[in-house]
């Protein structure tokens, strides 16, 4: 794995650790348990569309074939939209500055691995993956 790759493995899984270790992951409201059970359902919904044995935290594509059934016919993303989900109502309730950087920089992360994948997966399966791109959202419907 690429150096770049690997500073965006860790950078990603440090800044998980660090809103975990800072923030109260669970609030007991029905409009954050909501959120978060949305994205847990969304990324394991991904990790169960794409097979557990393909799941892949590197931005180099593993996969023999590209995966569009199931929630991947709407999002490219579904396992990061649920790690943004899940940690949204832990910073939206954090009273902490440092929250909101840990929380920017995890989604900056991200999005740093998504653009990686896409050079991976445009070049491995050229216009199949223009194609699935025109017709479907990266990390949230309507918005990006």
């Amino acid at each position: 794995m690429p150096l770049y790759s690997i500073a965006l493995v860790i950078s990603q899984l440090s800044l998980i650790i660090l809103i975990m270790w800072n923030g109260k992951l669970v609030h007991w409201d029905i409009p954050s348990l909501s959120i978060q059970f949305l994205g847990i359902f969304v990324a394991l919904w991904g990790v169960f569309s794409i097979r557990i044995g393909n799941f892949n935290i590197q931005p180099e594509v593993k996969a023999e074939n590209l995966v569009t059934k199931g929630i991947f016919s709407v999002l490219r993303n579904p396992m990061y939209t649920g790690i943004i989900l899940l940690f949204l109502p832990t910073i939206l309730k954090a009273h902490s500055a440092l929250m909101w950087i840990y929380y920017a920089l995890l989604v900056t992360v991200l999005i740093l691995k998504i653009y990686r994948e896409e050079i991976f997966l445009q070049e491995k399966f050229g216009e199949v993956y223009s194609l699935y791109k025109a017709r479907t959202w990266r990390i949230l419907p309507y918005i990006f």
